[in-house]
């Protein structure tokens, strides 16, 4: 088994809760609970494949996860300030 710092990153994901293969990451995904996220549209810009964009749903500028481009890396978990992106 290879160190955590022999690693290198095309081989690991860094996830919540600790790093993870890539294979394990694929049936990770997330939702957005409008009722916590304070639209701060921190999520899009976290997200590496460009998986959060932002609508505009009844007025409202709301981020919105496209599920097919989400790779399950939870960037944009840890980088809520509110926890609002929560794994389905």
């Amino acid at each position: 088994m290879k160190k955590a710092d022999s690693i290198s990153d095309g081989e690991m994901k860094k996830v919540s809760g600790g790093w993870h293969w890539p294979a394990q990451c694929t049936d990770i995904r997330y939702r957005i609970d409008y009722g916590d996220c304070i639209r701060c549209n921190y999520c899009p810009e976290s997200c590496d494949n460009g998986a959060i964009s932002i609508h505009d749903v009844d007025f409202n500028k709301l981020p919105v996860i496209d599920l097919e481009l989400c790779d399950g890396c939870g960037e944009c978990v840890e980088g809520c300030p509110v926890a609002a992106i929560k794994a389905i």
